[in-house]
């Protein structure tokens, strides 16, 4: 009987790696939308105004090899079209990560192993082991995939990526400008070889940011929301680190989006629902009579020129402690309002 628990242990264990795997490894999708960026330099500042959005056409299919399609999207993009831009950075920056993605399988693979070693039932490990070689072969599948797509094409440096995804967002579109302003541009595997565009991140974050959640963005919002707050945090956000703490507009924002989430229906946005309850109970908790009176305030005012928000995608994409998940390439074939280079004041 001690042997069979162990091995239900066992298996247990691998079903929960892969879990966590499959939770990991999700990336988030969206739309389309300009934006004008404040610059160190003044050079720097002429170029951002200088950045003139045009008619996007509609973009190549996401399952052409990337070689064959990659000097149009670099001409297109260059030429102004948001959509292109923000497909030139979804699909070089995809194809960036492969490695890693092998890495991780590997690691996985090997987590798997361990665990297969583990289980002492000759009959359970074997279908534990079918089950492993089943997931190796969707993996590998995927992969190769991937591999095939970005054959030939030679990935750019982490700082060329932040800076496509920087011009993309730019241009206006929403995918790119959700991409940039979350600080998803930035890999915390090559953070110092980005350093020095980091205060220009700093500077573009917030107006960026704002100019996304007024376009009806209800994830941007809720990052704003808790990039505001101004409660301790154990983890924040790139974009939460760039905002001066503010309850008022916190709540203020959580408010907001607590009036869109009324009428959602879904029963998977229940824990959401509860997440933003707690937070508008801490900051009402919190914040001084006066604090309280401004953000009654925002509500009545700061929003009358937002569209209302809209719930897009699964419920677990929308996180309520300011992170984003990484735009799927396929979000880029949306349409863009406008370049937001002029909608940023420089300092």
């Amino acid at each position: 009987m001690r042997g069979r628990n162990k091995a239900v242990l066992a298996v247990a264990f691998v079903v929960a790696i892969v879990g966590t795997w499959w939770l990991a490894r999700r990336t988030d999708s969206d739309t389309v939308a300009p934006v004008v960026d404040e610059v160190a330099a003044p050079a720097d500042q002429a170029a951002a105004s200088e950045l003139k959005a045009i008619p996007s056409a509609p973009l190549p299919p996401l399952d052409a090899p990337l070689d064959s399609v990659l000097n149009d999207l670099r001409r297109r993009a260059a030429a102004g079209e948001p959509a292109a831009a923000c497909r030139l950075a979804a699909e070089l920056s995809h194809c960036s990560e492969l490695r890693y993605r092998r890495a991780d399988d590997q690691r996985w693979l090997a987590q798997r192993q361990a665990a297969l070693r583990a289980i002492p039932n000759p009959d359970v490990r074997e279908t534990a082991m079918k089950n492993i070689e089943r997931e190796m072969a969707e993996r590998g599948g995927r992969l190769d995939a991937i591999e095939r797509h970005c054959a030939a094409v030679q990935t750019p440096t982490p700082q060329e990526s932040v800076e496509q995804w920087r011009r993309a967002a730019l241009l206006g579109h929403p995918a790119a400008m959700r991409q940039y302003a979350s600080g998803n541009a930035f890999r915390i595997n090559s953070l110092m070889d980005t350093l020095p565009m980091l205060e220009t991140y700093k500077r573009e974050a917030e107006p960026i940011a704002r100019r996304l959640a007024a376009q009806g963005d209800f994830s941007m919002a809720v990052a704003l929301a808790a990039g505001y707050n101004p409660s301790p945090m154990g983890s924040r956000s790139l974009l939460a680190q760039t905002l001066k703490p503010d309850g008022a507009m916190s709540l203020a924002l959580y408010e907001l989006a607590k009036q869109t989430l009324a009428n959602e229906t879904d029963l998977r946005y229940a824990s959401l629902r509860r997440d933003i309850d707690t937070a508008i109970e801490d900051l009402r908790a919190n914040l001084s009579p006066e604090e309280l009176a401004r953000s009654r305030d925002l509500s009545a005012k700061a929003f009358v020129d937002w569209k209302p928000l809209e719930v897009k995608g699964a419920p677990e994409r929308i996180s309520t402690t300011g992170g984003q998940r990484d735009v799927h390439r396929a979000s880029c074939a949306t349409k863009a309002d406008g370049p937001l280079a002029a909608a940023i004041e420089a300092p």
